[in-house]
């Protein structure tokens, strides 16, 4: 019965929508002026002095055009019924069936006449089917146009609502901040005036943009005409609308402008009270911290403190006790003590036997060291780490530690920590059983008293904050916060003195060139910068200024903390780096520092690139270590880090990071590429080692100036604006720079041309010598005597230089001999031949010759000439040949004369005649 139930349903279903379907199909008119009513209803709805349910119109909207496109679709599926239209017109297929009814019998061509005016209707019922289409997509076009002008109604009207909350909103906060009595809390309004500036910057956001989207249009369509020219009603609504929205839009921006500047005074206002308020209770003076009066105040609030603790503990024990677990409570805190224990005891002193026992066998340099302070440190962290953990967490699930007592306990745990990290670097740094690896060299007795007050001041400064929690949660009153800040800020004092002074900043023997002079001076300068400090803080508290004396006693101490952790931080970065440069360079000995140019450009830039990192990374730390909240920071660090504005010009840190880590990115690869040329490529070819350093050269600076052009893209500096600098350049030039840029432009040419190459031996006005280095101005040669001269490019590319090894290091060796004139001429030569022959300096092609020079004085003069494989090597092949002939002629008896000069002594009488 169910079955033939849902049959017939189904059956009259089909039913309605046929019906419904025929009825669009005969009466496809109505339907149309059906949704135009509808049209006209919309709009007329939309036009009304009462705002109307914009989004009922929308729905509204959207039904009518589904009707549509289902009216559409069921007269295209009528049109999928009907024959296609014919190639030729309707009238040229009436002359082609009457020119056939000739030819056709009576009866055929009434039958074709039927026919004819059957297709005749099929054809003009097409044309009005597709009329029908066409009149309801254009329906649809104005439904989607008349949608979309509602939608952007709807959204101008939320944006106008989020400003006008926004608006209350900061009218809100304004009052609050201007009414002390309703004790405002600044970092939350500060807050919440941040949340309603980034709310009104993402909503105008897209306005911006749409504005110059609607203005481009306005352009588009142009000005109005005059009175009497007439336009087109579309075009000129189409006008007056984009006008209206540009108004609106407009309007919603400057409201929203006028709130981010309200936002911003507001965020001034803020930051000025709160500086006021924090220097009030700094510099608040309150009197002798150590009156009778207030320490007998102070002495019973802290004892009262003890016993609202006693009272916990008592609590504590009776629950446990009432429970049944007291007993395993005990002994799982016991448990986790003595776990505690062996891993803060015997662990750690197991962990530091191991590395100082790998540490004997390895050569204390410089990278090393603090590679070992790294190790050392964490070996004697990592255990107690561990073992405090286990304390804490113990006692949190034995509910020792409550809700109530976490923040005294949290502040103990941190304190454990620090104690535990001072300790460790502490006695890393200063490595008293092994002085070899002490990172500070200092003696060690001087180790241990300073690693002993750095042990003093870490538990005196979380000894205050400890106690300063347990003020918060047990009632201390204003006298116990007074003597307790004047007595850190005095012990703390003590500890200055005892660091800064001299005798403890002793040099262990043997290492007292370990510290540079910029370093010590740079120590001398902080030991006396803390100690007047520490005077400063004693007569603060003196005069009554206790606040001022603990902020600023605490404050040097975290600052000195950061301080050192900066300076460790950069020395381990610089380590690192060359020691990775080493490695890439191949290098084994670990103390050769020798670098060219090049590498030095690139370990000084990367070296700054660190620097900056480290200062960046230390910096919001700096200001929490100064007291500043952290909402405050956070606000800092995004603003500079994302852009911060200095007039017209906006500086943001992330562009500067990244120009430079792209800078040093490519200066490393470059570095990179000239390493693996020079060891792996290079030596496979057959290129002259000038070729390969000219070719090195040139890679450093085509990487050099990549790396330039790439920072200063990414610093979004317009590459278009470098016309001016050149400009500005050219007039430079032409003033005062002509002899820089002849000679940056003679050094391209030395390596492009390569008159002269690294190695070459040559001779110039300015000296002779071997090239060791051609670089952006000037040319290094070294003298035979070692000496380095310094000269111009441009007067190696301008002037005469000789080169010995231009093509090729062979080169020509004369040696002049002068034998007596009782010698043979013929034998001479005969025996100078066999001594070019027979020497193994000279080559055998060209084969040496000899020449007779001619007649001298006292001589019949000769030379040997001939050539070797390296001009290098002339002097050696010199004198080798000189001793082989001086051998050869004194075996043949022939002398080698020397020149003889007659003596005439004239002597003058006391006449001055000559005698």
């Amino acid at each position: 019965m169910m079955k033939w139930a849902l049959a017939l349903a189904v059956m009259l279903i089909s039913l309605v929508n046929i019906a419904l379907a025929q009825e669009k199909t005969d009466n496809p008119n109505r339907v149309l002026d059906d949704q135009r009513s509808t049209l006209q209803e919309v709009r007329g709805a939309l036009e009304q002095e009462e705002p109307a349910d914009l989004q009922e119109l929308r729905d509204q909207l959207s039904a009518s055009r589904s009707s549509l496109d289902e009216f559409i679709a069921t007269l295209e599926l009528e049109i999928e019924a009907l024959p296609a239209p014919p190639p030729d017109t309707a009238e040229a297929s009436k002359d082609e069936a009457q020119s056939d009814s000739a030819e056709t019998p009576q009866s055929d061509q009434a039958t074709n006449e039927i026919e004819t005016l059957d297709r005749s209707e099929e054809l003009e019922r097409r044309e009005e089917i597709e009329g029908y289409i066409q009149d309801a997509i254009d329906l649809v076009s104005k439904f989607d146009r008349l949608s979309s002008e509602i939608a952007s109604r709807q959204r101008l009207i939320e944006l106008q609502a989020g400003v006008d909350e926004r608006r209350s909103a900061i009218s809100t906060i304004e009052t609050a901040l201007t009414n002390p009595d309703l004790g405002a809390d600044y970092i939350a309004l500060r807050e919440q005036l941040r949340s309603l500036k980034t709310a009104s910057n993402e909503a105008i956001a897209p306005l911006r943009e749409s504005r110059g989207e609607v203005r481009a249009d306005l352009d588009r369509l142009g000005p109005a005409p005059e009175a009497e020219v007439e336009e087109l009603p579309e075009i000129s609504a189409e006008r007056e609308a984009l006008t209206l929205a540009l108004v609106q839009e407009d309007a919603i921006v400057r409201q929203s402008e006028l709130n981010i500047a309200e936002i911003d005074r507001l965020l001034n206002d803020i930051t000025t009270l709160r500086r006021d308020q924090f220097y009030g209770a700094v510099l608040s003076r309150a009197g002798f911290p150590f009156r009778p009066s207030v320490v007998q105040s102070a002495y019973n609030n802290f004892l009262n403190g003890l016993q609202s603790v006693a009272k916990d503990r008592e609590v504590w024990r009776t629950r446990k006790s009432q429970a049944g677990s007291i007993w395993q409570s005990y002994g799982i805190i016991a448990l986790s003590l003595a776990v505690g224990l062996f891993l803060f005891g015997p662990t750690r002193r197991w962990a530091s036997s191991r590395i100082l026992s790998q540490l004997e066998t390895l050569e204390p340099t410089p990278g090393r060291r603090a590679g070992a302070v790294i190790v050392r440190v964490l070996a004697r962290a990592i255990p107690g780490f561990i073992a405090g953990a286990i304390v804490f967490k113990t006692l949190q699930l034995q509910w020792v530690i409550n809700e109530a007592t976490e923040p005294v306990a949290r502040n103990l745990w941190f304190g454990f920590l620090a104690l535990l990290v001072v300790d460790s670097a502490a006695s890393a740094v200063f490595a008293p059983g092994t002085p070899g690896w002490r990172l500070v060299p200092l003696q060690k007795i001087s180790g241990q008293v300073i690693r002993i007050s750095l042990l003093i001041l870490v538990f005196i400064f979380f000894a205050d904050r400890t106690l300063e929690a347990g003020a918060a949660i047990y009632g201390g009153n204003q006298e116990l916060a007074r003597v307790q800040s004047a007595v850190i800020a005095i012990l703390m004092s003590i500890e200055f003195f005892i660091l800064t002074s001299k005798s403890f900043w002793h040099m262990a023997e043997g290492r007292e060139d370990a510290i540079s002079t910029e370093a010590k001076s740079f120590w001398r300068m902080c030991r006396r910068i803390l100690r007047l400090s520490a005077i400063a803080i004693l007569g603060a508290i003196v005069f009554g200024y206790v606040a001022l004396a603990h902020y600023a006693a605490t404050r040097i101490f975290m600052l000195a903390g950061l301080l050192a952790l900066g300076l460790f931080m950069k020395l381990i970065a610089h380590e690192v780096l060359r020691a990775f440069d080493r490695s890439l360079a191949g290098k084994t000995d670990q103390n050769n520092d020798e670098e060219t140019d090049q590498e030095g450009l690139v370990f000084f830039w990367i070296g700054v690139f660190l620097d900056l990192v480290i200062f960046a990374a230390l910096t919001p730390v700096a200001f929490l270590a100064l007291g500043a909240d952290w909402a405050d920071v956070r606000d800092v660090v995004q603003d500079a880090f994302f852009g911060f504005k200095i007039g017209n010009f906006t500086i943001s840190i992330s562009k500067i990071l990244s120009a430079l880590a792209i800078f040093v990115l490519i200066l490393g690869v470059t570095r990179f590429l000239q390493r693996t040329g020079e060891r792996s490529f290079f030596p496979r070819t057959r290129m002259d080692i000038g070729v390969q350093n000219s070719l090195k050269t040139m890679m450093g600076y085509v990487g050099l100036l990549i790396a330039l052009v790439a920072g200063i893209s990414v610093l979004g500096f317009n590459l278009s604006n470098l016309a001016i600098i050149a400009g500005a350049l050219s007039v430079g030039i032409g003033f005062g720079l002509q002899s820089i840029v002849s000679n940056f432009v003679s050094g391209l040419i030395l390596l492009f041309e390569r008159p002269i190459k690294v190695g070459d031996w040559i001779v110039t006005s300015s000296g002779e010598g071997i090239v060791k280095s051609i670089n952006v101005r000037s040319t290094e040669i070294e003298t035979f005597d070692r000496s380095s001269v310094i000269v111009p490019n441009s007067e190696l590319v301008t002037g005469t230089v000789t080169n010995w090894t231009y093509k090729n290091k062979m080169g020509r060796v004369v040696i002049p001999v002068g034998v007596s004139y009782d010698a043979d001429p013929e034998l001479v030569i005969r025996l100078l031949e066999e001594v070019g022959k027979e020497s193994p300096v000279l080559l055998s092609y060209p084969e040496p010759f000899v020449y007779f020079g001619g007649f001298g004085d006292s001589s019949l003069d000769f030379d040997l000439r001939g050539y070797v494989r390296d001009i290098g090597s002339s002097l050696s092949a010199r004198t080798a040949l000189r001793v082989a002939i001086f051998k050869k002629l004194n075996e043949a008896g022939i002398e080698i004369p020397f020149p003889q000069r007659d003596l005439h002594v004239k002597s003058e009488g006391m006449t001055g005649r000559p005698t």
